[in-house]
């Protein structure tokens, strides 16, 4: 997985179980157990719109271009490990953090 991660969370899904989840665009999906099917967030193609379907079986990952809802359906019992990326601003106040004066070593006079 990626080093410049916000967070990274591990989602277990029960076989049958479908969901309907919102991610980031840049997320990063590794499916560690079981075959998952994803519907990516709808996109137009020509004059129609729809939604790229995909399954991703044991040890397969995806990056989601887009941002947006994701549809699930799990096929077997699956563990899906998801990593969201960090966004601009949060690398900047993480940065902005790491440069400003540390407030600690002021001691009054």
């Amino acid at each position: 997985m990626s080093r410049h991660s916000d967070s990274t969370r591990t989602l277990l899904i029960s076989a049958g179980e479908h969901r309907l989840l919102r991610m980031a665009a840049g997320s990063r999906w590794f499916a560690s157990h079981g075959d998952v099917r994803l519907i990516e967030p709808p996109r137009w193609l020509g004059e129609r719109l729809v939604g790229i379907e995909l399954v991703l079986h044991d040890g397969a990952e995806h990056v989601f271009e887009r941002g947006g809802w994701v549809d699930l359906h799990a096929a077997s019992d699956s563990a899906l490990v998801c990593e969201t990326p960090r966004t601009l601003a949060s690398r900047l106040l993480a940065a902005w953090r790491m440069i400003r004066p540390g407030r600690g070593a002021r001691v009054p006079a």
